[in-house]
């Protein structure tokens, strides 16, 4: 039982983690990369390019904790 309270606890200090370093590094994004995630969010392909070439970083996360490819990925891209 008291393995069962220590994995819980590690686990929702994970998620804590997770969600205070998604919202860091959303606030951190470059112009390009918020773009590339509006792109994708759209499915914009010629603004998704025109964010690549203008330099969005491709393993940025989102608030979500989720990559650009991710969320391509979860749209059916």
């Amino acid at each position: 039982m008291h393995r069962n309270r220590i994995g819980a606890l590690m686990m929702a200090g994970g998620l804590v983690l997770v969600s205070l370093t998604g919202a860091w590094a959303a606030e951190n994004l470059s112009a390009a990369t918020k773009r590339l995630f509006d792109a994708v969010w759209t499915d914009d392909m010629a603004r998704v390019r025109a964010s690549i070439i203008d330099g969005a970083d491709l393993t940025a996360i989102n608030e979500f904790g989720v990559r650009a490819v991710d969320m391509a990925v979860d749209k059916g891209h």
